[in-house]
């Protein structure tokens, strides 16, 4: 059984705590990353399409690191 997961934020502090939480009863092969929504974008306070475009560069540097 896989046990493969996406985190649905745009929030990267949740992530970053959610990581730290996780990493003991996963490998870093098994985040397959980061997926998001409007509802997700609003939640962050992303208000524009310059912060949105921010955020995606820090989503994906992020998921990368992991």
């Amino acid at each position: 059984m896989s046990k493969s997961f996406f985190i649905d934020t745009a929030d990267t502090q949740y992530i970053k705590n959610a990581w730290d939480k996780l990493a003991p009863h996963f490998s870093a092969s098994d985040f397959v990353g980061v997926t998001t929504n409007p509802n997700a974008i609003f939640k962050a306070n992303i208000t524009n399409i310059s912060e949105l475009e921010i955020r995606v560069k820090e989503l994906c540097e992020l998921v990368s690191e992991i």
